[in-house]
């Protein structure tokens, strides 16, 4: 008996292994063929002129453009040798002038000197008769300094100053290799569009290419705008009149304060006869009803305390 049941656990563990063996080798069979036909040769692709060639076309620039950003691209490495450096910089100051009018032209001037110009600028003046003003001005990076020192001496007093580079030479390098990319991916769907297929095919790579343009926009706009910042420099000035005895200008009239105060007088009168006629109102058609009800009350708490 013992026999016979090693006999037959020795067959079944026979049977496990073999299934395991056949399983293994037509697993590695149907993985060798879907690995040769996702990497079948374009050849093969490009010269299907059936229906479904043009949509296999369509599927194999989709995922040549989807693997795009995959490629690693040598100019969106480190920053090297021979890559122009992309500064950001900026810079702001508070002076104290004589005159805000003759300080805001003399500053335009320097921008415009140093191969720049006033991007905006305002003053005002504030109730007790001091004037204040702002100016903003873009000059060239390498006029940066110069123009900054010329700036500072208009002044009678610089209260405050600072200044910051930021360093975007690599976000810089990368938005223009993904615009490479997306480029790339825009001639391949214009291919596309040259092949013979359905309506349906033509609109599906038209919405592709529609996007990947999308794209092409976004990346431009971003580095025209790295351009700009880095190509012109921003100093924001602001500007106080130095503080000195201000005589009031317009003339002392007594009788203008009198009929102010006057004026006043009634206004406030007003205000409380309105006042006094809203709580005589509100006292009599609110009163009466709650002493109604208060007297109601009592009379029955009194009848049925009896």
């Amino acid at each position: 008996m013992i026999k016979k049941t090693i006999h037959l656990i020795g067959a079944i563990a026979g049977a496990i292994v073999l299934l395991a063996l056949v399983f293994t080798l037509n697993f590695r069979t149907m993985l060798n063929r879907m690995t040769s036909s996702s990497y079948a040769p374009d050849s093969i692709i490009a010269s299907s002129t059936s229906k479904s060639g043009f949509v296999r076309g369509s599927m194999l620039i989709a995922d040549e453009a989807a693997s795009y950003e995959l490629i690693e691209d040598p100019t969106a490495g480190p920053v090297g040798e021979g890559v122009e450096q992309k500064i950001i910089r900026n810079g702001s100051l508070e002076i104290i002038v004589e005159s805000i009018s003759s300080a805001l032209t003399d500053i335009g001037a320097i921008a415009k000197r140093n191969g720049g110009f006033t991007q905006n600028s305002n003053a005002g003046e504030r109730s007790d008769g001091t004037r204040y003003g702002s100016i903003t001005v873009r000059v060239p990076f390498e006029t940066y300094d110069a123009a900054t020192a010329d700036i500072k001496l208009t002044a009678i007093k610089v209260t405050s100053e600072s200044s910051n580079a930021q360093d975007v030479t690599e976000q810089y390098t990368d938005l223009q290799a993904q615009l490479s990319v997306a480029h790339e991916e825009e001639q391949a769907y214009l291919r596309l569009l040259d092949r013979s297929g359905s309506v349906s095919d033509l609109l599906q790579v038209q919405r592709e290419l529609s996007q990947v343009r999308t794209r092409i926009e976004s990346l431009e706009g971003r580095i025209q705008y790295l351009d700009n910042q880095t190509s012109l420099a921003t100093i924001t000035v602001s500007l106080e009149e130095e503080a000195s005895l201000n005589v009031p200008t317009k003339p002392f009239r007594p009788d203008t304060s009198i009929t102010n105060a006057l004026q006043s007088l009634v206004v406030i009168g007003q205000g409380v006869v309105t006042a006094a006629i809203w709580l005589v109102v509100l006292g009599i058609g609110i009163g009466i009803p709650v002493y109604a009800i208060y007297r109601i009350a009592r009379a029955v708490y009194r009848k049925t305390k009896r």
